[in-house]
């Protein structure tokens, strides 16, 4: 058996939009469906400003972490380059939503941020939770994150995910505040790396 962690490719997205549905189904981004997270998955994997890496497990993905390096230059460049055709990829409905995300988010994500990078979206197969694939992805986020010059991280994980919540104590996260993201509670962490 061999395992991996690999920079994702193109050919990843469906793999990586389906395990996003299934392990973090909760999220804003999932209610805007399938397309948008193409758009979103591909912007993480091919971005300077962010970075997505599979976990391998003979031949096959079983986990995944998406980072930010920086949230602002990010979400400018996915305004200016990709609105478009992110609202064209929406039905009626997420489409409001986006547009109300979208004039939500302006001013937290323009103003100064407390923390630049961010890891942003984890996931594990459940048949391999509990092997210590997640921290491997963190540790791994975090050397990536240092490696370029950025020496302070945050996550930000909804109130009802112990088991992430749990993995980020045990990295050594510190809780910095709650947050209300479209009624759910979110409970962000930071850390100086």
């Amino acid at each position: 058996m061999t395992t991996n962690i690999i920079k994702a490719q193109i050919s990843d997205i469906n793999i990586l939009v389906d395990m996003h549905i299934r392990h973090i189904g909760d999220s804003f981004f999932s209610y805007l469906g399938k397309k948008f997270l193409r758009i979103i998955y591909a912007e993480l994997i091919f971005s300077k400003y962010a970075s997505t890496y599979v976990y391998i497990n003979d031949g096959h993905i079983i986990g995944y972490i998406s980072f930010i390096l920086n949230k602002k230059l990010l979400f400018i460049k996915i305004l200016f380059t990709k609105s478009f055709v992110i609202l064209f990829s929406l039905n009626f409905i997420s489409f409001l939503k986006c547009i109300f995300y979208f004039f939500s988010s302006i001013g937290y994500i323009i103003k100064k941020q407390y923390c630049k990078s961010e890891l942003l979206f984890i996931a594990v197969n459940d048949d391999y939770k509990k092997n210590g694939i997640g921290s491997k992805l963190v540790d791994f986020a975090e050397t990536i994150i240092k490696q370029n010059n950025i020496y302070k991280v945050q996550v930000s994980i909804n109130d009802e995910n112990i088991i992430s919540q749990i993995l980020i104590k045990n990295k050594k996260y510190i809780f910095y505040r709650i947050i209300n993201f479209y009624g759910k509670k979110m409970n962000m962490y930071y850390k100086q790396l």
